[in-house]
């Protein structure tokens, strides 16, 4: 242990001076801790499952929608492809508003592209749909994500009103 002399002058300007390279150990210091959040901010947003929605977006097209009447037959409503992306047909669903009117198979079935002019529809049939108003709606689901792509209103006397709105992400 050393001891001050009485004799001996204490250069005060030194005792209380830091090293000059304290600056170093802070900045590496504040650079460690932002790295580590970015990462726990990363890592935390995966593991809660945000980062699987990220990607899945709905396709953005525009589709337009009419009720075809075929006469002895049921009717269908036949939906067109009028531009934007392409659209697997698998992941493509018809929706009817009123559980008293039921959809038959689509046309083409499901296997295939629905891409600008195509064409893709459904038959209505049955049981009565002279009764109520009814919207059926083609609808994007490919698991991940669900986008009703257009709606059309069919009324009860036969005639109809189509949304012919782009898609937005839902």
């Amino acid at each position: 242990m050393s001891r001050w002399r009485h004799n001996e002058t204490m250069n005060l300007k030194s005792a209380f001076q830091d090293s000059e390279r304290a600056v170093s150990p802070v900045i590496g210091v504040i650079l460690m801790v932002a790295i580590t959040v970015i990462l726990a901010a990363v890592i935390g947003t995966f593991v809660l499952g945000l980062g699987d929605s990220l990607g899945g977006s709905a396709p953005t097209a525009s589709i337009d929608a009419e009720v075809v009447e075929n006469s002895g037959g049921d009717d269908e409503i036949r939906f067109t492809h009028e531009g934007g992306d392409t659209i697997e047909l698998d992941n493509l669903e018809y929706v009817t508003s009123n559980s008293n009117v039921e959809l038959g198979s689509a046309s083409p079935s499901s296997s295939g592209d629905f891409s600008t002019a195509s064409t893709t529809s459904v038959a209505i049939t049955g049981p009565d749909t002279s009764i109520e108003t009814t919207t059926i709606s083609l609808v994007f689901n490919n698991g991940d994500t669900s986008a009703t792509l257009a709606s059309i209103e069919v009324e009860g006397d036969g005639s109809s009103s189509a949304d012919d709105s782009e898609v937005t992400v839902v």
